[in-house]
């Protein structure tokens, strides 16, 4: 077993690989996504902190290579007022230098007050697809939902 990053983290980490870079996302204690990265088959690491802006939590982050270089990562963006979860959007950005930066986020949903969560993403045909779960805010899932990319 190798330690790929010493931050705090909690959830669920997720993983995707191509040839020599393995990429891993995972939730951090402060609403943040920790990223890492290895282009030495899993070997070494690096890691490095995506933080949302105040009033924001990210959660649920998941990633996915494409081919070439591409990279995708898909998160949920939660907004908070008061202690209180207020509405919630999936976003995803890619990367186009195999995962050391990633673009602006791009929205897949629109910002609701329903709960979206437990966004996954795959690459097929060069396309990121996704699915997402929907609900209430009081956290009972509902529907499961599937965006591709054009």
């Amino acid at each position: 077993m190798r330690t790929i990053t010493e931050r705090d983290s909690f959830g669920w980490p997720e993983l995707d690989a191509r040839e020599d870079t393995v990429i891993a996302a995972v939730q951090g204690t402060r609403g943040e996504i920790i990223l890492a990265r290895s282009v030495h088959n899993g070997r070494r690491w690096r890691d490095h902190v995506s933080k949302p802006p105040k009033g924001r939590s990210y959660s649920a982050a998941d990633v996915a290579l494409g081919a070439r270089k591409s990279a995708w990562i898909s998160y949920v963006n939660e907004r908070i007022r008061n202690g209180k979860l207020v509405s919630t959007r999936v976003v995803t950005r890619r990367s186009s230098d195999d995962g050391v930066s990633y673009g602006a986020p791009r929205p897949v949903t629109r910002d609701k007050k329903l709960l979206r969560q437990a966004a996954n993403i795959t690459v097929v045909e060069k396309r990121p697809v996704l699915v997402v779960q929907s609900g209430a805010l009081d956290g009972s899932p509902r529907h499961i939902h599937s965006s591709r990319y054009r």
